[in-house]
């Protein structure tokens, strides 16, 4: 079995690694076949992950209605079709559109449990809620940065950064680490492999600062992005391992032999980048 899972493992990293950073590097450009065609690359790539997150989230939740799954469904859809078309300095009336179907995704789960369903109903409709932001504007963020001049830099930084962070505290810790971070959310997880981790993460983007500058970044900057994939990405993985642990399960799914579900393989991204979002914002519009 562990030979089998291996191999999975295994095939997923040939496919899987040069089809990411692909999408990362196409972006969302036009093709000329002819005409100009738009083919949004990335930003469909990482709507197949809200997509598949969702669902995941909607399983690991035990929410079996299909109203209730499809108006999450919707709601993941409509905030992904108003990130791909807003632009950062938030002039777009995309943004507003994004604000509006927040607060309509909540009102409708809210008049569908008072009107439909009546069992567990504070903890589906905030779930819901949590799920839409956290999937739907958390990890819906990477689209924004990979839309900024230079996303394809920002964006292949930071999942390279958050890859060799995950890698340095797995290989640390497993082999070397012996005191645990918090063993009641995460048992496997060492204070050696979460340092060497927050130490790697500061690998790439010094590699960019030096070989592949990025316009208006100064060494501080590129610090800083360390600084926000190794503390941030860590904490992702921590967020995410402490809500499976409140369900009892291993992984969010096994769409991903060997790796588990898309949630265990988009957790540390998914707060990595809305920081990263921030950072950006208050770096070229606010400062």
């Amino acid at each position: 079995m562990e030979k089998k899972n291996k191999k999975s493992r295994l095939w997923v990293n040939i496919l899987g690694i040069p089809l990411l950073i692909s999408c990362i590097y196409f972006g969302d450009t036009s093709i000329h076949l002819g005409k100009d065609f738009y083919l949004p690359t990335f930003s469909l790539f990482i709507y197949i992950v809200m997509f598949l997150s969702m669902v995941e989230w909607l399983n690991l939740l035990d929410i079996k209605s299909y109203s209730l799954r499809a108006i999450n469904l919707l709601a993941i859809f409509f905030i992904f079709y108003c990130l791909a078309f807003a632009s950062i300095d938030f002039q777009s009336p995309y943004w507003l559109g994004l604000l509006f179907v927040i607060i309509v995704h909540g009102l409708i789960i809210s008049i569908f449990h008072i009107l439909v369903l009546t069992n567990n109903s504070l903890l589906q409709i905030s779930s819901s809620i949590f799920g839409v932001l956290w999937i739907g504007l958390f990890i819906g963020s990477m689209i924004v940065v990979r839309h900024l001049e230079a996303g394809f830099q920002l964006t292949l930084m930071m999942f390279l950064s958050v890859w060799i962070c995950d890698t340095f505290a797995f290989i640390f810790g497993s082999r070397y680490g012996e005191k645990k971070i918090i063993p009641r959310v995460s048992p496997n997880k060492t204070w050696l492999g979460s340092i060497c981790g927050f130490i790697g993460s500061f690998i790439v983007p010094l590699i960019f600062h030096s070989y592949y500058p990025i316009e208006g970044f100064l060494l501080f900057d590129y610090l800083l992005c360390g600084f926000i994939f190794g503390l941030f990405g860590q904490l992702g993985d921590l967020f995410e391992s402490l809500l499976k642990r409140e369900v009892n399960i291993k992984d969010t799914s096994n769409i991903l032999h060997g790796h588990g579900g898309v949630l265990d393989r988009f957790d540390s991204l998914s707060f990595a980048s809305p920081v990263l979002l921030i950072f950006l914002i208050i770096k070229y519009y606010i400062s």
